[in-house]
């Protein structure tokens, strides 16, 4: 899997590329830790789509194999004594990139599965199911996908030329896996009118991270289209995510308004209500405000049990 093409010594990186390629990989582990954060402040993984969690995963690990066939020279520069620490960390900070991406999406779907939001019907506990076996499958196709590059290379010695071209096909096959991977959390945010515990400050990190991710494996470090093509997808897909939800935001932001002059009317007439003997009053939750970023907003009505009579504005359930 060695490339002649690539040096292990070569033309070093400007320094404004090398802090531009650091920047993007502590960028990743920061906008995938917001995720984490919101899922483990929420104990709850509602809101997010394994689909789309699991597809975004087998994305990242087929460009993960995908980069390291088509680069191989460069990372086993870094086992040869040929080049420096330091040299070899500035030569690989696509890999790192990419590696750290891989690793962070897995964490989350773990927690995806620890949070798991449980109910007694039987969706709840298929999507589960389901969600446990899209991991188990995922992990399965990228060992399988990864020991034939590896058979090609150590047993099969096939030519560079070959593993490229092999290399290529998984990569196109990540930039198809994520002209879909997006599709089913759109969907599960559409259906909720809400992005439940979908990290929104996460999506709003990653959309530019993406473009400036595209930027600098396309015209710094030269990777291949198939390399950083499923990154510029995803952020086309990202932003309609993010236009989804600030559309509902804003449209159940205008609710909240409505509910306000309840509570004020509510207020008012608390007074004017004379119970009877015999009757008890009672306080309970009616209604969250839901918008695309969550509750917003929480109104209590006044219930009244028994026999009885009360003056004032009749409410639901009297």
């Amino acid at each position: 899997m060695q490339q002649t093409t690539v040096s292990c010594v070569g033309p070093p990186l400007p320094l404004g590329a090398i802090v531009f390629g650091s920047i993007l990989v502590g960028g990743v582990i920061i906008s995938y830790s917001l995720q984490m954060i919101s899922i483990f402040a929420r104990k709850s993984s509602e809101g997010l789509s394994y689909l789309t969690l699991g597809l975004a995963l087998f994305s990242s690990l087929l460009t993960c194999i995908n980069f390291i066939i088509l680069n191989w020279s460069r990372i086993t520069c870094c086992f040869t004594g040929a080049i420096s620490a330091s040299v070899c960390i500035q030569n690989n900070l696509t890999t790192l990139q990419l590696l750290f991406g891989a690793l962070c999406l897995f964490i989350i779907f773990i927690q995806l599965l620890v949070y798991f939001p449980l109910r007694k019907s039987g969706s709840s506990q298929k999507d589960f199911l389901l969600a446990r076996v899209t991991i188990y499958a995922t992990v399965f196709v990228w060992v399988a996908l990864s020991l034939v590059g590896i058979t090609m290379h150590f047993w099969l010695e096939l030519s560079d030329s070959t593993l490229a071209i092999y290399g290529k096909v998984i990569g196109i096959i990540s930039a198809i896996v994520v002209v879909i991977q997006w599709s089913p959390q759109i969907y599960t945010t559409w259906k909720l009118e809400s992005a439940g515990a979908l990290s929104i400050p996460m999506l709003l990190m990653q959309m530019p991270g993406s473009l400036s991710t595209v930027f600098f494996q396309a015209f710094i470090d030269g990777a291949d289209f198939s390399t950083w093509g499923p990154y510029l997808v995803s952020a086309i897909e990202q932003a309609i995510l993010v236009i989804m939800c600030m559309a509902f935001w804003c449209k159940n932001w205008a609710r909240v308004q409505s509910y306000d002059d309840l509570l004020a009317l509510e207020a008012d007439d608390t007074d004017s209500y004379s119970v009877l003997p015999g009757s008890t009053a009672s306080t309970q939750n009616s209604f969250d405000v839901q918008t695309g970023f969550g509750t917003v907003a929480r109104g209590n009505s006044i219930f009244y049990h028994g026999s009885g009579s009360h003056t004032g504005p009749y409410k639901d359930g009297d």
